[in-house]
């Protein structure tokens, strides 16, 4: 059961490019820093490498 869908969307302003991300917490052992390190994780391997 999904209970939360948040949504981060950061401006990259040397690309000029939105990127938007969307992380289901289905479990209320999702925490803030589970939802962080997936962001940064996708970050670093997703974008940056644009």
């Amino acid at each position: 059961m999904k209970k939360l869908v948040t949504i981060y969307t950061i401006i990259d302003q040397g690309k000029k490019k939105d990127y938007t991300f969307t992380f289901s917490m289905g479990f209320t052992h999702n925490t803030w820093n589970e939802v962080k390190d997936r962001f940064e994780l996708y970050w670093n391997e997703v974008v940056r490498k644009k």
